[in-house]
């Protein structure tokens, strides 16, 4: 191996010393480490710099990629409980009798999947975002992708700026809802 090089690899800190073979120990790196890693091995590595940083999002990404699904998880949770409350029904996401359930994350459809009475009551199809960003086109048209005929696609956003979340429905959805209140 020749000075300064180490797999190829122009990396002046090495100089001729033995690049170790494996980690003989579970590594944990928080976020900013992470990020830290992967550019100084794009600025010295470029030949298999790509690959190594996927590597390495494939070893310690899933933490994050597990905590957004939980807090996403126990936003529909919560989400369900409110719309059941509002019917003053019982319900549980165990049950599969249940007037209302959540969806598993990461599956197609509705995130709460409602069954009559509630489904006849509550005439939306429901997404749930919980995310401090929220890109609303996107967040809309996948709500109206999976609203069904006859039902109006909303959109409830948890987001840590705010008191309690938020929910976005059309114009048209707004305005059906406002004749049922004031009975026209």
């Amino acid at each position: 191996m020749g000075a300064g090089r180490a797999g190829g690899c122009v990396c002046p800190c090495w100089a001729e010393a033995e690049v170790p073979k494996a980690v003989t120990r579970p590594l944990s790196l928080n976020d900013k480490e992470k990020s830290i890693l992967k550019d100084a091995l794009l600025k010295l590595c470029s030949t298999d710099a790509g690959k190594l940083s996927a590597k390495i999002d494939r070893a310690f990404g899933d933490r994050s990629a597990r905590y957004s699904k939980n807090k996403g998880g126990a936003f529909q949770l919560w989400m369900a409980g409110k719309i059941a409350e509002l019917f003053d029904m019982e319900w549980d996401n165990q049950d599969d009798h249940s007037p209302i359930k959540t969806r598993s994350m990461g599956s197609n459809g509705n995130d709460l999947i409602m069954q009559n009475p509630l489904y006849d009551l509550f005439p939306y199809d429901v997404e749930c975002k919980d995310v401090e960003s929220l890109q609303v086109p996107i967040a809309i048209e996948q709500a109206k992708a999976n609203t069904k005929a006859g039902r109006h696609w909303l959109v409830a956003w948890k987001n840590s700026q705010f008191d309690e979340p938020v929910v976005i429905i059309s114009w048209t959805a707004f305005k059906s809802l406002w004749k049922r209140i004031i009975g026209t």
